[in-house]
């Protein structure tokens, strides 16, 4: 219960399916909470996959694949932007094994480093 006396950060991914292997992330959500509870910062990207959107990853998420031509960034800008807001704050997930293995994978990819930060619960 002493980790909710400090700030926080709350984490959610959209990819174009369950393997981080031959999927990958198209939108990066991330709050950072301090207490109280109160949302004290937000971070959204999209992200531009290098292959078409599945329409049943569209249908499932709402994300279209223009909206990703046109409003997305690379991963590597996305992860690199989502590792400055997140700095060391202690990361919480819906299904954090699944967010963290997609970060893992991602960021091996880019050259950056999700290691020890986010440190996914």
């Amino acid at each position: 219960m002493a980790l909710l006396t400090q700030p926080f950060a709350i984490l959610d991914l959209e990819t174009t399916g369950l393997d981080p292997t031959q999927h990958e992330i198209i939108e990066i959500a991330a709050l950072i909470v301090h207490t109280r509870f109160q949302v004290a910062d937000e971070f959204h990207v999209l992200i531009q996959p290098s292959q078409p959107l599945p329409s049943e990853i569209s249908a499932l998420t709402g994300i279209a694949q223009s909206l990703l031509d046109n409003s997305g960034v690379t991963l590597h800008e996305g992860l690199a932007g989502l590792q400055a807001f997140l700095g060391g704050l202690p990361v919480f997930a819906h299904y954090a094994p699944f967010d963290q293995g997609f970060l893992r994978h991602a960021g091996k990819q880019c050259g950056v480093s999700f290691g020890q930060c986010p440190k996914l619960s």
